[in-house]
C-alpha cells in the first residue's frame, strides 16, 4: 500500500515537472514574440511621425492605451491591492451576500 502511494506520488511530482517545464517554455516563447511586437509596433510609430512630419504635421500627443487594463499602463505594472483573509465576501449565484 505505501508502495503504491509512493509511485502514484512520484508520478504526480513527474507530471507536475514536465507540465513546469512545457509551461516555462511557452512563457519563453510568448515573451520572444511580445517584444518581436512591441518592436514593430515601436518601428512603425516612428515611420508614422516621420510620414506626418514630411507633411508639415505636428506630432500626436500620447494617447491613453486602447487597453490598460492589459498589465502596463505608462510603463508602470499595475497591480490590484493585497487582499486579506477578511475582505473575502461569499455570494450566491445569484450575486446576493451570503451570511456568514
Amino acid at each position: 500500500m505505501s508502495q503504491e502511494i509512493s509511485q502514484f506520488v512520484d508520478l504526480a511530482m513527474t507530471e507536475i515537472r514536465d507540465s513546469n517545464l512545457h509551461l516555462a517554455a511557452s512563457m519563453g516563447s510568448l515573451t520572444t514574440t511580445v517584444n518581436a511586437m512591441s518592436t514593430i509596433m515601436s518601428d512603425l510609430v516612428a515611420m508614422m511621425k516621420e510620414e506626418r512630419r514630411g507633411k508639415g504635421f505636428t506630432d500626436l500627443t500620447p494617447q491613453t492605451p486602447v487597453m490598460p487594463h492589459f498589465g502596463v499602463f505608462n510603463w508602470f505594472p499595475r497591480r490590484q491591492p493585497p487582499r486579506s483573509a477578511f475582505d473575502i465576501h461569499l455570494r450566491s449565484k445569484d450575486g446576493n451576500k451570503l451570511k456568514g
